[in-house]
């Protein structure tokens, strides 16, 4: 698992948001685990989290993805 893409819809909270994570390749070493959050629609706020190895990004990614999942975002992968 190299990209998660999740989504939180809840109209009659208005909540319309999307969470994105992937894991990149650093140009000098390591792994970055890149996330990027907002509300569907509009740009996201971005971010990297910094990883000496490929078993750590993936770590940090999985870990990540689960608590989304547990604050009620679903899988959004199949979609464009």
């Amino acid at each position: 698992m190299n990209e998660v893409r999740l989504r939180k819809v809840v109209p009659d909270r208005k909540q319309y948001r999307f969470y994105r994570m992937f894991i990149q390749r650093g140009l000098f070493g390591g792994y970055a685990v890149c996330r990027e959050w907002g509300r569907i629609g509009r740009p996201g706020t971005t971010r990297e989290d910094w990883c000496s190895t490929l078993d750590q990004a993936k770590v940090m990614l999985t870990q990540r993805a689960a608590a989304k999942v547990r604050r009620g975002y679903t899988d959004w992968s199949n979609d464009a």
